[in-house]
């Protein structure tokens, strides 16, 4: 069954657009991940350590059957194939990519936090996010929209609309619209 995931997408290092274009490209290329839709592109000052490059920042709308600890791996995965590498907590990073909200499900482990940890602080995470769905709940904090006025980095600019993740439907994107439970007609 295919679960609804939004995962938020970052990168300071190098060419930050191809290295977010080509972990779209990654996610949209394993068999048990479905891009739905892609937020605009934003710019955003760093959180944390301030002495490094701006961010490029997205969310993208996902369906998958992958369980939640699987799905974490498989973005790993990708972030070690764009070069990232462990680092400086809050520091510079090819490629981040984020599980924000795995459906309503509230998972707090040693290495997965579900909803992100302290999402309903990041502008750079609420902006995209209240774009592809203005009235979306945080499992256990309530209307994402109620603590946009109360971030603390405001600094978020929009440098690109949607199009920047050249999603286009292709024959997995129109089979899971057309036929979401994957049965045969």
């Amino acid at each position: 069954m295919q679960k609804q995931v939004y995962l938020g997408l970052g990168s300071n290092q190098g060419n930050k657009l191809a290295h977010l274009q080509r972990a779209v490209a990654a996610l949209r290329a394993h068999p048990q991940i479905c891009v739905k839709r892609a937020s605009s592109l934003y710019g955003s000052t760093p959180v944390g350590l301030e002495e490094q490059e701006d961010f490029l920042n997205a969310v993208l709308f996902v369906e998958t059957s992958l369980a939640p600890t699987e799905l974490m791996q498989a973005t790993k995965n990708m972030e070690a194939e764009s070069g990232r590498q462990k680092g400086i907590h809050w520091g510079p990073r090819t490629l981040d990519i984020d599980l924000l909200l795995y459906e309503d499900q509230i998972i707090k482990t040693e290495k997965l936090n579900i909803p992100h940890k302290e999402m309903e602080k990041r502008s750079f995470v609420l902006v995209p996010l209240l774009e592809l769905n203005c009235d979306i709940i945080i499992p256990g904090l309530g209307k994402a929209a109620n603590f946009l006025p109360h971030t603390a980095n405001k600094d978020v600019w929009l440098l690109a609309g949607p199009e920047w993740a050249k999603i286009t439907p292709g024959r997995k994107e129109q089979q899971s619209s057309k036929n979401p439970q994957g049965a045969n007609n």
